[in-house]
C-alpha cells in the first residue's frame, strides 16, 4: 500500500473517532440534563410541599382560639345549657323556664366525631318587651342552637290590666348540637 492509502485511512479513522467524540459528547449533555431537570423538578416539589407544611402550620397556629371555641360551643350537655341560659336571662333581667328536654337519637356516619342532639322547651312570661328579650337571648346563645318553633301568645286570663301588664307568654322548642356523650 502507498502512502495516500494510509493517509486517507488514518483519516477516516479519524473522523470515526470524532464522530465518537460528539456523539458522546452529545450523550453526556443529555444525561446532564436530565439530571438537572430531576433535581430542579425534586427542588420544587420539596420547596411547595414545605410551603404546603408552613401555611398548614400557621392556619393551625391561627385557628387555636376558634377551636377551642368550637369546641366550647359543641360540648354542652343540658346541665350546662341550662346554666348558660340560667345566666344570660339573669343578666338581660327576664326569667327563662326550660322543661321537656329529651335526647334525640341521630346517628352520626363519622364514627371519629359523635354529633348527637337534644331539645327542650323553653318558656318565658311577662311584658311583651320581656318577652322579646327572653327570645333574643335564647337566639344570642353561645351554642349550636336551633329554634324549631316559636309561640308568643296573649294571655287572655291574665288579671293585671295596664300597660305594662304581665300578658304575654312565650314558648319555644329549641334544638342544641353537641358533641358531648353525657346525653
Amino acid at each position: 500500500m502507498n502512502s495516500k492509502n494510509y493517509f486517507a485511512w488514518s483519516f477516516l479513522v479519524l473522523g470515526i473517532a470524532s464522530w465518537g467524540g460528539v456523539y458522546y459528547f452529545w450523550y453526556t449533555m443529555q444525561a446532564s440534563l436530565a439530571s438537572y431537570a430531576d433535581s430542579m423538578r425534586a427542588r420544587a416539589e420539596q420547596s411547595n410541599s414545605s410551603g404546603i407544611t408552613a401555611r398548614l402550620h400557621t392556619i393551625l397556629r391561627d385557628t387555636v382560639d376558634d377551636r377551642t371555641t368550637l369546641d366550647t360551643i359543641m360540648n354542652l350537655d343540658p346541665v350546662k345549657i341550662t346554666t348558660l341560659v340560667d345566666a344570660k336571662a339573669s343578666s338581660a333581667h327576664v326569667l327563662i323556664k326550660m322543661s321537656n328536654a329529651t335526647a334525640n337519637t341521630n346517628p352520626s356516619e363519622n364514627k371519629s366525631v359523635s354529633v348527637q342532639s337534644f331539645g327542650f322547651v323553653a318558656s318565658a312570661s311577662g311584658t311583651f318587651s320581656e318577652v322579646m328579650k327572653a327570645l333574643i337571648v335564647l337566639e344570642r346563645l353561645p351554642a349550636a342552637i336551633s329554634i324549631d318553633t316559636i309561640d308568643i301568645a296573649l294571655d287572655q286570663n291574665s288579671t293585671t290590666k295596664g300597660p305594662l301588664a304581665h300578658a304575654w307568654h312565650m314558648s319555644a322548642h329549641v334544638q342544641v348540637l353537641t358533641t358531648t356523650t353525657s346525653l
